[in-house]
């Protein structure tokens, strides 16, 4: 085969079958069912990060809870490669919001707005009776879900917002390279995304990181600019 076509193209057709062998070969979730949410009286004075899959997280102190790129419907590999729509799973999305509890989840955060990152966060914000905060495309998001106006706040770099006891800085950041150095479906989402729509109608937006005086980190779930995080913690 090597001898018919151009090593570039080799290379391509290489990437592509180790990352589709890795999907194939994702170990089963029956491993992780010790490490399901189990529901316990959090401690007075502390903050509990619990993760959500992907890039989703939920920081709560107890009171106020904020969710950061919630991503729970889970497409496979297939779907999203081929640009097939993704229709948000709202029965997951229910289940999750349930686990976690719907009561103090003051804001949905989104640090920009590729499909695993934002697809899922406006029904989040549904779901909890929460804001979404994010970019304007992050909005047009949640404006093609039907979310409320009202419920929706637009964020730029540098902005503070302040939720109970937590204060949110969104800070000015890059979207890594993803794929063949490349970052995938840049531009903006300019008019309400109605789903179900394909993988690259989710363009990447603003990318912001977000950053808590409540918590030790920086949250970064994909943004990547040199020298960023020396600033701000």
């Amino acid at each position: 085969m090597a001898g018919k076509y151009p090593m570039g193209i080799m290379r391509i057709y290489t990437a592509m079958v180790e990352r589709v062998k890795i999907f194939h070969d994702c170990p089963s979730l029956k491993l992780y069912r010790s490490r399901l949410l189990q529901s316990r009286a959090q401690e007075d004075n502390s903050v509990r990060i619990t993760w959500l899959g992907t890039a989703g997280v939920l920081v709560s102190d107890g009171k106020t809870g904020i969710v950061i790129d919630p991503y729970v419907s889970r497409f496979g590999f297939f779907k999203i490669a081929l640009g097939l729509h993704l229709q948000p799973n709202k029965d997951l999305v229910k289940s999750w919001t349930a686990r976690l509890g719907k009561g103090g989840v003051g804001a949905v955060a989104v640090s920009h707005s590729h499909f695993d990152h934002c697809l899922d966060a406006p029904y989040f914000a549904m779901e909890t009776g929460a804001f979404l905060v994010g970019s304007e495309s992050t909005l047009n998001a949640g404006r093609g879900a039907s979310l409320e106006e009202e419920r929706l706040k637009a964020v730029k770099p540098g902005q503070t917002i302040t939720l109970g006891a937590f204060t949110l800085k969104f800070i000015e950041s890059n979207h890594g390279p993803a794929f063949l150095g490349r970052v995938l479906y840049p531009g903006t989402i300019d008019k309400p995304l109605v789903p179900p729509r394909a993988a690259k109608d989710y363009k990447l937006g603003q990318t912001d990181l977000c950053h808590s005086d409540l918590t030790p980190v920086l949250y970064d779930p994909a943004p990547w600019k040199r020298r960023v995080y020396t600033r701000h913690v």
